[in-house]
């Protein structure tokens, strides 16, 4: 998880290996060879065309039950097929790959969104087994990763966010004190009221997610305290 990481922050700057170069950048983030990335594709599609399977198979195998009452045995029939699909679960290399990309689509300054986390697992991994927005939502959301007001969002002290952050302020301050600058306090909800989206993906445990927008705000330095 930590290659993971590492990879998407140095491409912070620009894109090192194309996007279009899945197995590259597969090999350059988790340290292994273009042989065991095709391997682990081919088990992650197997394993998921044996568990579809399996519930089919159960279906048929007591469709096949012979009985006396031919009432019990057609209650029991339809009672079964009213169950609907089974819950699918990803693999932990579909989690990792899920994960990529939402950390990949932060790395490139976008907010991560269903739509489009979509299209591109669909583009980087056209065997990947979810279809829907809606499973998507309830597979990211097992995975800690869940959707939140930003005003509402509390970020762990301990987290390497925060603490990022707080390197990032106190650097900024010593800046500001060495050039002698004036420093206003202000109320930075109300002056950057459009900076952030009002609600976003975020990763709970850590806060990652949190983006803002820095267009149109000049190049002078500055310090904004709540």
């Amino acid at each position: 998880m930590l290659r993971v990481i590492r990879f998407v922050k140095s491409e912070k700057d620009g894109v090192k290996i194309p996007l279009n170069n899945v197995n590259d950048r597969l090999c350059a983030m988790l340290g292994v060879s273009s042989r065991s990335i095709d391997n682990l594709k081919k088990e992650f599609k197997e394993a998921e065309e044996a568990h579809s399977e399996t519930p089919h198979k159960k279906l048929r195998s007591h469709s096949d039950t012979t009985t006396t009452d031919v009432t019990m045995t057609s209650s029991s029939t339809e009672s079964n097929t009213s169950i609907g699909r089974p819950k699918l679960k990803l693999s932990e290399f579909g989690k990792d790959m899920l994960r990529y990309e939402f950390h990949l689509l932060l790395a490139e300054r976008q907010y991560p969104t269903l739509d489009l986390l979509m299209v591109r697992l669909l583009a980087d991994f056209p065997d990947f087994p979810t279809k829907s927005n809606t499973t998507l939502s309830n597979q990211l959301k097992e995975m800690g990763i869940v959707y939140r007001k930003t005003s509402t969002i509390k970020i762990p002290l301990e987290s390497t966010y925060f603490m990022s952050q707080t390197a990032k302020y106190f650097r900024h301050i010593d800046e500001l004190r060495t050039e002698k600058a004036l420093i206003f306090y202000h109320d930075e909800t109300w002056c950057y009221s459009n900076e952030e989206k009002k609600s976003i993906w975020i990763e709970e445990q850590t806060g990652q997610g949190r983006l803002r927008r820095s267009e149109g705000k000049g190049t002078e330095k500055q310090l904004n305290i709540t």
